[in-house]
């Protein structure tokens, strides 16, 4: 049994979201601060705006990429209609 499995629902949404949103309401301000001086001086801002949005969607990425990935493999796209329908009109 995996981590992941291990979790509640309810312990699992409070990790992959309820807490991640909650920081993001605390972090909104200051990316929507450094996106308008951004704007107005890309060459002192744009790199450290873009490594927040690397950071931020680094962390959502730990946290969501093996959920996701076990929802696919549970889903057997590789035997789904629309994978068959696709292969038969190629």
């Amino acid at each position: 049994m995996t981590r992941r499995q291990e979790l509640s629902e309810t312990a699992l949404d409070a990790l992959l979201y309820a807490k991640f949103f909650a920081s993001a309401k605390e972090v909104q301000p200051l990316l929507f601060e450094l996106e308008k001086r951004s704007r107005v001086d890309p060459d002192e801002y744009a790199s450290l705006l873009t490594e927040c949005y690397a950071t931020w969607f680094g962390v959502r990425n730990q946290l969501l990429a093996s959920s996701l990935a076990e929802e696919v493999r549970r889903m057997d796209p590789a035997n789904s209609d629309l994978i068959k329908l696709v292969r038969r009109h190629a």
